[in-house]
């Protein structure tokens, strides 16, 4: 069988992004078959990222147009768009969308039945880890692993700071060895509500682009009701969330959620 031509994010510097770099692995685990990575023109996939900006702008629209009159559409599956600004007509398909928010921003018909989530939720079931869990850990979004606090929090006792740029393995090795997790990374948030790890969203230089959007959207799929961001300079405001009776309930649903994403990848791919 030919291998699925899909579309992720990666940095033209070559730097991995774990949960960008989860994206071919997640496929290859619920197809059974192998993908070869192409430009967002070429793809037949595009999965997980807040990549779909690009498919709003004109010359995009028009190659997806084109390529779903000639029967071979650029399907989506679980990605979302970045900023509160992206909307319009699109001519992609989508098989299933990270959360509401970007649901609301694309202009198709059959809109209202199409499954929310983000496809990271997976990785419980891909690795399997059965660890021991301690401590707390810190997951900086790559432009913030250079935040003067960062270093700080590696000398704390019981705290790990965990790097994005590592083997996406790795990463979730590290996320699920922990019994708290706190991170600037989506995709740090994620893959702790898949190994059922408390986790609050994190403030640190606070320029991602697009701000809460994606976020917020993440989280619209699950029901999560707090995804705001916290400020963290030392131990006092990581034991005050600890403290926090927050309802972590919504993680649930995550087998539900994860179930109707892979009847919509499995039906098409």
């Amino acid at each position: 069988m030919k291998p699925i031509k899909l579309f992720f994010y990666r940095s033209k510097s070559g730097a991995l992004n774990f949960g960008d770099e989860l994206s071919p692995d997640i496929i290859e685990y619920i197809t059974g078959r192998k993908v070869q990575k192409v430009n967002n023109k070429r793809c037949e996939l595009i999965a997980l990222g807040s990549i779909l900006d690009g498919q709003f702008k004109l010359n995009n629209k028009l190659n997806d147009r084109f390529k779903s009159f000639i029967g071979h559409p650029t399907f989506v599956w679980g990605s979302g768009v970045i900023s509160n600004e992206t909307k319009g007509k699109t001519y992609f398909r989508p098989l299933a969308l990270r959360g509401q928010l970007t649901k609301n921003k694309i202009d198709i018909d059959s809109a209202e039945s199409i499954p929310l989530g983000d496809p990271g939720l997976f990785i419980f079931d891909m690795i399997d880890l059965k660890c021991k869990k301690s401590g707390v850990g810190i997951i900086p979004h790559y432009t913030d692993k250079k935040h003067p606090l960062i270093n700080n929090f590696k000398y704390m006792h019981n705290v790990k700071v965990i790097d994005v740029e590592s083997p996406w393995r790795q990463v979730c090795n590290e996320i699920a060895s922990c019994d708290f997790i706190l991170s600037s990374s989506l995709h740090g948030l994620v893959v702790a509500d898949a190994f059922k790890i408390p986790n609050y969203r994190i403030k640190l230089y606070n320029n991602l682009k697009g701000g809460s959007f994606k976020f917020k959207d993440y989280a619209s799929a699950l029901n999560r009701i707090d995804i705001k961001s916290y400020e963290i300079s030392g131990y006092e405001e990581i034991s005050y969330l600890k403290r926090l009776e927050t309802d972590f309930s919504y993680q649930s649903s995550i087998d539900e959620i994860c179930a109707k994403l892979e009847k919509v990848l499995k039906k098409t791919f």
